[in-house]
Order: C-alpha cells, then sequence, then structure tokens
C-alpha cells in the first residue's frame, strides 16, 4: 500500500513537473524569473513542497498568466513559488537567488536536483543577521547549479502588506559590479542629503527661521524612510523582527509629508495669500495626525492604500500652494516649485512600477531617494533666496527709515536754523536802526552845526550796515532759488584787486594789520561782479577776525588757471577735509565786538563759487590762520587787450 502511495506521488510529481517549461540558464549575467515563476496561495499556512502528496494539493498558476509581472497587491499573503531552472553544459554553477525586495520579513528557498538532496537556505529581515544566507539589502540566496541539469527550486514568502516579487538569477561578478554603482548612487545621495541637513541646520540655528525649521524636520523624516525603504537600517541595524521597521517608514513617510505640507504654509505665507489653500492644508495635517494614531489598529491593505492616497493628496495640494506662490511672484517660490516636481515624480514612479513595470526598472528603487537629494538642493536654494529677499527688504526698509530720520533731522536743523537766522537778523538790524534812531533825536534837538555833520555820518554809516545786511541776506536768498545767473565774460583781475586795496586797506591798517595785496595782470573768464562779491566776503572775513599778524590777498597764473587767494593769521577754523560746507550761522554771541553781521560771508562766497564753476579751497589750523584759494579759468591775453585797451 506505501508502495502504491509512493508510485502515485511520484507520477503526479512529474505530471505537474512536465505542465511548466523550464528555464534555460546559459552563460547569461542575469535571468529574469518572474515571467517563468509559479505561485500557490498557501491558505492554511502548513503546506511544504517535501511532504508526501503535496504536489497533488497544490495548484500552482503561472505568474504571466494573469499579466501581473511579479505584482500580487497589498494584503497578507503566505505564498509558494516555484520554477525549473535547465542548465547548459558551459553555464556557470554558482549564481545567487535575488529578490529586489529590500523589505520583504520571510523568505525560504528550497533548491533540488535528481543527483543532490534538496537544501533549505533562508532570507529576509524577519530573520536575524547570522540566520540568513548571504548578507545584502536584498533577499539574496546563493545557489550551486549543476551544469547540464534541472534545478527545481521552490521559494517560500510571508508577508503582510505590499508583495512584488521581482526575481532574478545574478552572477556573484555581476551583481557585485552592480552593488558597487547602485551602493555609490546611494552613497552620493544619502551624502549630500546629509551634508544639506547639515547646512540647513546650521542656517536653521543661526537664524531661527520656521520655515526652514519644517524643512530640515520634513526632510530628516524622508531620508529615515528612504533609508529604510532601501533596506540599509534592516542590513545595519536589526530589531528582532519585521514590525520595528514597517513602523519607522509609515511614521516617517507621513511625518515627511506633514512637515513638508507646514513648511509649505510656512514658506509661502498661505494664511495671509491663500486661505482657502490654507484650509484645505491644516484639514490634510489633521487628517495625518489622526492616522498617525490610528495605525495598526486597520488591516494592512487598508493602511497601505490610505497612505498611498494620502501621499498623492499631499502632493497635488502642495503643487496647488507652489502654482498659487508662483503666480503670486512670492521669493523663493519658483525653486520651490521646481522642488516640489521632483517629490512628485520621484514618489510616483515607484507607484506605476508597481502596476506597470517600467524599463529600467532596477533603478526606479532609486527615484524617490534623488528626487529627495535633487528637492533638497532646490529648497535650499529657496531658502537662501527668500532670505536674500527677506534681507534686501529689511535693508532697504532701514534706509527708508534712516533716510526718513534724516529728513525729520535736517528739517528740525533747517527750522531751527531759520529761527536762529531771523533772530540775528533782527538783532543786527536793531543796531543800526537804533543808531539812526538816536541820531533822529540829536537832530530833533536842534544840535551844533558842527554836531549835525558827525550825527549825520554816523547815520549813513548805519543805513550802510543795514544795507549791506539786507543785501547779504537777498543774495542767500537768490543762491537758494536759483535765480542768480552769472554773465561770463573776459575781466582783468587787476581791477579787482585795486577794489579790494580800496575798501579794506584802511580798516586794516586801522586795525593794526599788516596788509598786502599783490599786483596782477592776469585775466580771468568769469563774471567779474560776482567774482568781486566772493573775494570782498573772504577778505572782509580775515580782516574782520584777524586781531594781530596780517592779512595777504594775492593772485598768480598758472598755466591755464588763475590761483587767487586769501591768507591770515586769524583763528582760524575748525574744518575736516579741503572742500567744507559751511552752513547760514551767526558767529558767537549778539553783541560782540567783531560780530558785524549774522555770519552769511563764508555762505554766500562758496555758493557763488559754484555758481561761477570755481573749484574753492580751505586750508586752516586753529590759533595759527587761515588760507582760502579760488582756482579761475584762464582767458588769452590777446583776447582780453582786444575786448577792453590797457
Amino acid at each position: 500500500m506505501a508502495l502504491l502511495l509512493a508510485t502515485l506521488a511520484t507520477i503526479a510529481h512529474a505530471s505537474v513537473d512536465g505542465a511548466f517549461a523550464e528555464v534555460v540558464v546559459d552563460r547569461s549575467d542575469t535571468v529574469d524569473l518572474v515571467p517563468h515563476l509559479s505561485y500557490f496561495e498557501d491558505v492554511s499556512g502548513q503546506w511544504r513542497p517535501d511532504r508526501p502528496g503535496a504536489l497533488t494539493v497544490a495548484q500552482f498558476l503561472p505568474m504571466s498568466g494573469d499579466g501581473r509581472r511579479g505584482y500580487l497587491g497589498v494584503g497578507e499573503h503566505d505564498v509558494w513559488f516555484r520554477v525549473q531552472l535547465r542548465t547548459t553544459e558551459d553555464a556557470p554553477v554558482d549564481w545567487f537567488w535575488v529578490i529586489e525586495q529590500p523589505t520583504l520579513p520571510w523568505v525560504e528557498v528550497r533548491s533540488s536536483t535528481e543527483a543532490q538532496p534538496a537544501r533549505w537556505l533562508y532570507s529576509g529581515i524577519g530573520h536575524s543577521p547570522s540566520e540568513r544566507a548571504w548578507p545584502h539589502r536584498w533577499q539574496v540566496v546563493p545557489l550551486e547549479l549543476p551544469p547540464d541539469a534541472t534545478t527545481t527550486v521552490y521559494m517560500h514568502v510571508r508577508v503582510k502588506g505590499d508583495l512584488r516579487m521581482p526575481v532574478r538569477l545574478w552572477r556573484p561578478a555581476t551583481l557585485a559590479r552592480h552593488d558597487q554603482r547602485q551602493y555609490a548612487l546611494h552613497s552620493l545621495c544619502f551624502g549630500v542629503l546629509v551634508g544639506l541637513l547639515a547646512y540647513n541646520l546650521l542656517t536653521c540655528a543661526s537664524i531661527r527661521d520656521a520655515a526652514n525649521l519644517w524643512c530640515l524636520g520634513a526632510f530628516c523624516m524622508l531620508g529615515v524612510y528612504l533609508f529604510s525603504a532601501a533596506g540599509f537600517l534592516a542590513q545595519s541595524v536589526w530589531m528582532g523582527g519585521v514590525l520595528p521597521y514597517q513602523r519607522i517608514e509609515m511614521v516617517s513617510l507621513s511625518a515627511g509629508c506633514a512637515l513638508l505640507i507646514q513648511f509649505g504654509r510656512s514658506f509661502l505665507k498661505t494664511v495671509r495669500s491663500a486661505p482657502r489653500i490654507d484650509r484645505g492644508a491644516v484639514v490634510l495635517l489633521g487628517a495625518w495626525g489622526l492616522f498617525a494614531l490610528m495605525y495598526g489598529t486597520q488591516p494592512a491593505e487598508v493602511s497601505q492604500w490610505s497612505i498611498w492616497a494620502m501621499v498623492v493628496l499631499s502632493l497635488l495640494l502642495g503643487l496647488v500652494m507652489v502654482t498659487d506662490g508662483v503666480l503670486g511672484h512670492r521669493a523663493g517660490s519658483r525653486p520651490v516649485a521646481a522642488a516640489w516636481v521632483c517629490l512628485v515624480a520621484g514618489l510616483l514612479i515607484p507607484v506605476i512600477d508597481r502596476f506597470e513595470p517600467l524599463p529600467l526598472s532596477q533603478w526606479v528603487a532609486t527615484a524617490p531617494l534623488v528626487s529627495v537629494a535633487v528637492a533638497l538642493v532646490l529648497l535650499s536654494f529657496a531658502l537662501a533666496d527668500r532670505l536674500r529677499v527677506e534681507r534686501l527688504a529689511l535693508e532697504r526698509e532701514r534706509e527708508v527709515a534712516a533716510r526718513a530720520d534724516l529728513a525729520r533731522g535736517l528739517a528740525r536743523q533747517a527750522q531751527d536754523e531759520k529761527s536762529r537766522f531771523l533772530a540775528a537778523v533782527a538783532h543786527d538790524l536793531r543796531q543800526p536802526l537804533y543808531a539812526v534812531t538816536l541820531a533822529a533825536e540829536v537832530l530833533r534837538r536842534a544840535p551844533a552845526p558842527d554836531q549835525s555833520q558827525v550825527v549825520l555820518e554816523q547815520m549813513h554809516a548805519a543805513l550802510e550796515t543795514a544795507d549791506g545786511l539786507l543785501d547779504s541776506v537777498m543774495t542767500v536768498a537768490r543762491l537758494e532759488t536759483g535765480t542768480l545767473e552769472p554773465s561770463p565774460a573776459v575781466c582783468r583781475l587787476d581791477k579787482v584787486m585795486d577794489r579790494v586795496d580800496l575798501a579794506f586797506g584802511a580798516q586794516a591798517e586801522a586795525k593794526g594789520l599788516r596788509w598786502v595785496v599783490t599786483p596782477s595782470v592776469a585775466f580771468a573768464y568769469t563774471d567779474e561782479v560776482l567774482l568781486q562779491r566772493v573775494v570782498f566776503n573772504l577778505v572782509a572775513n580775515a580782516v574782520a577776525y584777524t586781531d594781530k599778524g596780517g592779512v595777504i590777498v594775492s593772485c598768480r597764473q598758472r598755466a591755464e588757471r588763475i590761483l587767487l587767494q586769501v591768507w591770515d593769521t586769524g583763528p582760524g577754523l575748525a574744518l575736516d577735509g579741503d572742500h567744507p560746507h559751511f552752513d547760514r550761522r551767526f558767529r558767537g554771541e549778539f553783541g560782540t565786538e567783531t560780530d558785524s553781521g549774522v555770519g552769511l560771508g563764508l555762505v554766500i562766497a562758496q555758493r557763488t563759487a559754484a555758481l561761477l564753476g570755481i573749484d574753492m579751497q580751505v586750508r586752516s589750523r586753529l590759533g595759527r590762520g587761515t588760507c582760502f584759494s579760488l582756482h579761475l579759468p584762464g582767458a588769452a591775453a590777446t583776447l582780453a587787450l582786444s575786448a577792453q585797451p590797457v
């Protein structure tokens, strides 16, 4: 009876084995096994291929028959896969059975040939590192395939969640070269990610910007998710089972998406600029929080579909936010929009590949990592651009405020100077008018004839003083309003020097000063009347403020220009530079013996010289004296002689 059952089992096994085509394994670097796999859902969870009669119970279905290409959907799976490998005579013996899925919890591989007994090997993140057949971030099992022989391979997979089975045979050297490229790419992306996170951390610590903080948190969480999803976390740290890895991935992905939404709100200021979009973002943030609280209480299929649906909603809402920012021309919105497009592409490519395999599928798994690294680069540019714009705006605000403060200060200063100026004018006008009043009172009392002449001279002098004061005030007013226009012509400077000598020589000698006016035969092209006013004001100031020493007025030719200087040994001026700015101000206290005006002489001289295009410079030392220099444009002597005879 036992012999009969064994014979029937052998016949059934042979019939089942013959129902499936063999996969030819030659000297190729890789062999795609997905189209040749057959699978069987073990509902009982007790099926084993080495038990008697097991093959008669199992109903293996071809993977290529229903077009699912290795994707079995989301749920709780306990699946057996089966394939027969027929090696050629020149085929290598050593191969790797590779499942390009890092997060599978439980994988068993059974290989057997007619000449060799069955061999069981294990992999998956549910096993400890010592139990795994080969240390790798993927599920890798070494196989020995004898040449010119048929090897039957059974693979048992248990998973709670998403099941996709991209199974290949790899030659060891080919897998090593592939790993070098993949690890180099991952190292580059994770290195860029870590470097940019460190940079943004330092920036956040220095400027304490909320948007920078949300961006930093979001990409930290996405980096943890990608590190775990790529298999590096399970490869480097074993946590005693698969549940911690799944929870880490779901929590980090949820937190990353929620923090990205919060970053968009803070960076684009949607609370003020787009309140409707902002309310939608707040609702989505609440949904993420609710999902985090309920995670683990729902079936795996519901949790998987829920989280990916919310990821898609978050990406779409982010696109709406950045589009509104670009249309609103907000600072940094364009780099943020480019970064968000990268994130959308990087996260949607693996989702699309689950349902319809894309070309170069071995590179599809790196798309999220590359997109996150590129997005972080763009967001770093966006944050820097926004900081630059905000800094410029702040500097402009400070500059405007400083200008406003300066304008207010100048206005107050001008008002104060105006008040002081009017007070000085009133004071100085009161003196000659008072003198005229006294003289008139003396005349009213009918003084002697000799006294009348003296009184009349005093009245004339007082009226001349008042007239000069009013003339100075009118000159300043015309200079400030621009109504004083020069009439340049060729003029002889010796006449100007003679008038200076006649006007101030007697006054200087009366004060006991050394008075020197050098003769000159130079000609200048300027307004003679205005030039004389400039020189008179400078000389009057020098004579009035010099108590000892002397005053020198010189004029000499220097190439095509003429240098006219006024030297004195007075108290000097406390000025900075050779081109000082003189303000309207009175000198000293009212009634000082040298105060013959309201301090308009230097103001008139400087502004009139500027009107004539004359370069006026001053050198002065306190207690030593002052030298005013006027650089006049010269004129040809022949032209001057033809215009006015000597």
